[in-house]
């Protein structure tokens, strides 16, 4: 009588189970161009900007190749 009360229990788990709807997964999306060209239109920025710098070269400060010891 025990056993059949646990597969009683397990069919209406089953049919439980077997009834909720799963839902698909989703396809993805298209990703956010304008996002990713505002990333790159800060870097770019930041780069120019980097480059704008009185007396730098390549991005870096102006004191990195005279002496390496007293950089800021």
């Amino acid at each position: 009588m025990k056993m059949y009360k646990i597969l009683y229990i397990l069919l209406l788990f089953v049919i439980l189970i077997s009834t909720v709807d799963v839902s698909p997964i989703p396809e993805p999306s298209e990703p956010d161009y304008r996002r990713v060209l505002r990333r790159q239109r800060k870097r770019y920025n930041a780069y120019i900007r980097r480059r704008n710098r009185r007396g730098d070269w390549n991005g870096y400060p102006y004191y990195f190749y005279f002496n390496n010891f007293f950089r800021i």
